[in-house]
């Protein structure tokens, strides 16, 4: 500590925290220092006064007079300097507090502004795949109907192809020989009526070989012929058959 007499312009230090009691009267600017490993640190200072003996027997005799604004310190000069000390450490306490609160509050507005940020960018990702999947159905329900109509098109058509093709028809076609012979419930009356056993005719694919069918009908004339003399066509034997 070091202690300036503001009068007499007069240096006293020590290296602890006390007020020496061989200090001369006077008013004194304190200074306090904190050693540390890299000099000496300065970290509070205050001002008091040792006043005169003349002055203390004024105190002792004090005359009536208005009081004075500031409170004159306490005799004790340690508890004094412990006082200012600790005044001293309540204001950095309190500055550090405010900075710590101010830190806070802006962490807590950049968690609150980021929180919105995040919650706004959802909000608009979610509105923008509603909007992509309603498009989509649309589109859907669109070709929808685009199908639902080509059927309903195609399907006219065909009908008015298949009537057209109707009215064009001639109502009876001449005989088939070939699809009679195909049917094997003709092929066994024409067999019961001739007295043979007709054979089943093999088919290539899925038609009649019209060389079997003709070799076939000259066997059935010329085993009539036979039998009868006459010369009956083949017409007759079915008439006569059936």
């Amino acid at each position: 500590m070091e202690f300036l007499n503001i009068k007499s312009d007069m240096m006293f230090s020590i290296k602890k925290l006390s007020i020496p009691g061989n200090l001369p009267p006077g008013v004194y600017r304190t200074q306090v220092f904190e050693i540390t490993e890299e000099g000496e640190k300065p970290i509070s200072n205050f001002e008091f006064n040792i006043p005169f003996k003349s002055e203390e027997t004024e105190i002792q005799n004090p005359i009536p007079i208005t009081p004075p604004i500031e409170v004159q310190p306490p005799r004790d000069l340690n508890l004094t300097i412990l006082l200012e000390l600790r005044k001293q450490d309540q204001i950095s306490h309190e500055n550090e507090r405010q900075i710590w609160e101010t830190k806070l509050d802006s962490f807590r507005a950049l968690h609150e502004a980021e929180l919105r940020r995040l919650n706004e960018s959802h909000k608009s990702e979610i509105d923008r795949l509603n909007r992509d999947w309603e498009y989509k159905l649309e589109i859907t329900k669109n070709n929808q109907v685009l199908l639902e109509a080509e059927r309903t098109k195609l399907t006219r058509a065909i009908e008015s192809r298949l009537k057209g093709e109707l009215k064009n028809t001639s109502p009876s076609e001449g005989f088939d020989l070939s699809k009679a012979l195909e049917n094997p419930l003709i092929l066994s009356v024409l067999g019961k009526a001739l007295g043979l056993e007709v054979p089943s005719i093999p088919t290539g694919n899925g038609g009649i070989d019209m060389t079997q069918i003709m070799q076939l009908a000259q066997g059935f004339l010329k085993q009539s012929n036979t039998a009868t003399g006459d010369g009956n066509s083949i017409l007759d034997i079915m008439n006569r058959g059936a």
